[in-house]
């Protein structure tokens, strides 16, 4: 597939993508682009790190049932990624140390990423800010408006301080109880 890309000129590429783009439903090409990405992000680096047998040994050794459901999922994991050459980085799991501006945030309800990941991010980051919404899932700034005014905040000027406002006044997003669900 790389040599046949390789071939095509810069507006031929363009324009395959143009017709793949518009001969597919926008939120079918959006879902298996995200689905690529992940494979993406997973088969490079999980996958150099994990096993079929380290899953199974891991699962097993388990005090509660979390197989159930799990194992298929893990099965199409692995499979999907023998498509991916693999190259392990070396020190991939070696802490980054540097004085770079860095901002992470964690969201407390992000079913995706555990919140705590965030301050961990940045364990050798000396200039690092990290701030943990608790209103908040994955991407949280589409649940608080004050995240991406806190990272526009940032990216304008990096050493600048922050402060915790936007941790502290996030707003808690209004919940609706239908009526046949009152006491």
């Amino acid at each position: 597939m790389l040599a046949l890309i390789e071939a095509m000129t810069d507006a031929e590429v363009a324009g395959f993508f143009e017709d793949v783009y518009t001969a597919f439903e926008p939120a079918s090409f959006a879902a298996f682009q995200k689905d690529l990405d992940l494979a993406v992000f997973y088969c490079q680096e999980d996958i150099p790190y994990n096993s079929p047998e380290g899953y199974e040994e891991l699962t097993a050794a388990l005090p509660y049932p979390l197989r159930e459901g799990w194992d298929d999922l893990a099965r199409k994991l692995f499979a999907m990624c023998e498509a991916f050459d693999q190259h392990p980085r070396e020190g991939f799991h070696e802490v980054v140390v540097s004085d770079i501006p860095t901002i992470t945030i964690g969201s407390a309800w992000d079913q995706n990423t555990a919140g705590s990941w965030a301050a961990l991010a940045t364990e050798g980051l000396s200039n690092s800010k990290t701030f943990m919404m608790q209103e908040a899932g994955h991407v949280a700034f589409r649940f608080q408006p004050c995240v991406a005014e806190l990272a526009h905040a940032f990216f304008d000027n990096p050493d600048r301080e922050l402060g915790d406002a936007c941790e502290r006044e996030a707003a808690v997003p209004p919940f609706h109880i239908a009526e046949w669900a009152k006491p």
